[in-house]
């Protein structure tokens, strides 16, 4: 990826967690790239986050998040978490980890290319406007 320059850093990877060689979750983080283009120049993005059905509400997603911060901490960077709506496992996550709301934000897919799609804050007018079949998402920050 990174020779590839889809990043702007190195920055990039995913946290994953086995029980008894099985993978029962994973939470991928990356630095600001096209599709994120609000993050800043040294910040993360907590990226997509799966656990096993049979290891939920055991706290696996948080203390990946957690571990990832604390590794990636540095003066300065921020870490960002967005997630839709209607998550409300990730919501209640979010808000644990410190995670603030900064706005509401969707997919934006020009000329209806998805491999130029990126994801966009948007303000309350655009809200309204800019409603597509897709969920709203929240986007935090923790600072």
């Amino acid at each position: 990826m990174h020779q590839a320059r889809l990043f702007r850093g190195r920055g990039y990877g995913e946290l994953v967690i086995y029980s008894n060689n099985e993978l029962v979750h994973h939470t991928g983080f990356a630095p600001r790239y096209w599709r994120f283009p609000f993050l800043g120049k040294d910040d993360i993005q907590i990226a997509s986050a799966w656990t096993s059905p049979a290891h939920r509400d055991k706290g696996l997603a948080e203390f990946a998040t957690e571990k990832i911060i604390a590794s990636a901490r540095r003066p300065g960077r921020r870490f960002w978490y967005c997630v839709e709506d209607d998550n409300i496992t990730s919501i209640r996550i979010a808000e644990k980890l410190g995670f603030s709301i900064v706005g509401v934000g969707t997919w934006v897919v020009p000329m209806g290319l998805e491999l130029l799609s990126y994801y966009a804050i948007l303000d309350s007018a655009q809200t309204a406007t800019c409603r597509r079949a897709e969920k709203h998402m929240r986007v935090v920050v923790n600072a």
